[in-house]
């Protein structure tokens, strides 16, 4: 029988699920590192979107131990994100069905808060059997992928650089100074580092693959899912060069773009899992999944222009700086504390 529910966010951000899904990234990590790291991931009930890191001050000759605290909050937005995209059955036209459209203006607010107070104020779909698989297969890679992203800052090293900066300056040494671009520079390769990482691991999981049939639609599901996230996270979009030089994150639009292209080079390298698959139809056919998605006015208008102007002269140019101030400056200094080899 083919049941329809609502999506309820709050069964999803419970600490079971989020334990379950962080021990893939967990396991995933630690195959390719020669001395484990014991990651433990918790979510905390602060009322703000926020994810921090803390390395623990537990000394073993076996593990560096931190610990990733992830506000509930963030794990609620990305289940009502993608209900709220999966609600629009021309999204995966024929993968089950949504009753109707959750109608919202759009989805550039601040806090989950305000986003679950406009859900309240309308009618929510029943999703059937089908769609609500799809929407838990694509939250639980966005998650995923969030949770990869703050793993990489442990592996390549940026936590514990910044926990031994932090000590020089306590004890008056002279440090270097930590800008906006440095921090750009640290987010832009958590998000390639976890990209390729991830990638590979969902492309390698036979009950993936068994589940997803062909490795194209798994790429699709992949690309389509991280993508949505970066663009729908809060507060991220691109106003002006000037703003985004002086911002601590890159802008939605910069994420998306490096991790595009991020794909696009996994597959230029000839590795195997992609050779079959052509990721440049597949990020055109997203890209019309993204106009009818702004077309809804779901998404905040403008985000495909930044896409589209992505290679404009100036944005260009601070792209370049990130990807410089990363080869003059972070593979040196991250190096010493990183726990993988650093690509150059």
């Amino acid at each position: 029988m083919n049941k329809q529910e609502k999506i309820i966010s709050s069964s999803f951000a419970t600490d079971e699920k989020i334990i379950e899904l962080f021990s893939i990234c967990s396991s995933v990590i630690n195959t390719r590192l020669k001395k484990p790291v014991n990651f433990i991931c918790i979510l905390s009930d602060e009322e703000e979107l926020k994810i921090n890191i803390e390395k623990t001050p537990y000394v073993s000759e076996f593990f560096d131990h931190f610990t990733i605290k992830i506000t509930r909050d963030i794990i609620k937005y990305i289940c009502d994100l993608f209900y709220i995209v999966l609600s629009d059955n021309s999204i995966f036209p024929g993968v089950g069905k949504s009753q109707h459209i959750i109608n919202i203006p759009t989805l550039h607010v601040p806090s989950w808060q305000i986003l679950d107070l406009a859900m309240q104020n309308v009618e929510l779909p029943f999703f059937d059997d089908e769609r609500r698989r799809l929407h838990k297969y694509l939250f639980s890679i966005a998650t995923e992928f969030i949770m990869f992203h703050e793993a990489v800052h442990v592996l390549n090293g940026h936590v514990s650089y910044l926990y031994d900066r932090e000590k020089r300056i306590v004890a008056e040494q002279q440090v270097q100074p930590f800008t906006p671009l440095d921090c750009q520079t640290l987010e832009y390769d958590a998000d390639c580092v976890a990209t390729a990482m991830f990638a590979h691991y969902l492309l390698k999981n036979n009950e993936t693959s068994k589940k997803m049939r062909e490795q194209q639609m798994c790429l699709y599901y992949f690309i389509f899912a991280i993508s949505i996230v970066l663009v729908g996270m809060p507060g991220q979009l691109l106003e002006t060069i000037d703003n985004l030089s002086n911002k601590k994150h890159l802008s939605s639009s910069f994420r998306v773009h490096f991790f595009w292209v991020t794909m696009e080079n996994i597959s230029r390298f000839a590795d195997p899992l992609f050779e079959t698959t052509d990721l440049k139809k597949l990020i055109n056919d997203l890209l019309n999944n993204f106009i009818k998605l702004e077309g809804n006015k779901i998404f905040p208008m403008g985000i495909l222009d930044e896409l589209s102007n992505i290679n404009d002269e100036h944005i260009k140019a601070h792209r370049n700086e990130i990807i410089q101030n990363w080869f003059d400056k972070w593979f040196y200094n991250l190096q010493p504390f990183a726990y993988i080899k650093l690509v150059k």
